[in-house]
């Protein structure tokens, strides 16, 4: 069997069905063709919780390189080792990127009524306006922190 290269992705032709070309540095890697000649990386595995091998697509081939896609398979399988589901690792850390993000915008508004609104002669219709109209939009607050609802 021959290595997977840039080149040999690239030379897959369509099938009427979908298909799977191995990859022989990372066990349980493919390259997915599909019959309208879109490829994808996927691994096969035996994932927490699931009692026969799956595939479960890392990304599509142009948004990863053969590379990217090796190493992240290679990450993929040691969180299956552990008896963690990477997909579901993978949105835990998407959850706790977003409630940063949401944590940063209301620190940002925080310190814009403190410092800018005390100078503005609408104070306190302002003040009370981020209360009632914004912070239900971002979500509920703890510790003058906003999170997603």
């Amino acid at each position: 069997m021959r290595q997977l290269t840039d080149l040999k992705i690239r030379s897959l032709k369509a099938a009427e069905k979908p298909f799977d070309v191995k990859d022989t540095q990372v066990p349980g890697l493919h390259v997915r063709v599909m019959p309208t000649g879109h490829r994808s990386f996927v691994l096969l595995g035996r994932f927490p919780g699931k009692p026969h091998p799956t595939r479960r697509a890392l990304g599509g081939y142009g948004e990863l390189t053969l590379e990217e896609a090796r190493d992240k398979a290679r990450e993929w399988r040691k969180l299956i080792s552990r008896g963690i589901d990477p997909q579901v690792q993978e949105e835990r850390e998407r959850q706790s990127l977003l409630r940063q993000q949401c944590i940063a915008f209301s620190a940002v508004a925080e310190d814009f009524i403190r410092d800018k609104l005390p100078s503005e002669t609408q104070r306190q219709g302002n003040s009370t306006g981020h209360q009632t109209r914004i912070a239900p939009q971002v979500g509920r607050a703890t510790n003058n922190r906003y999170y997603i609802a």
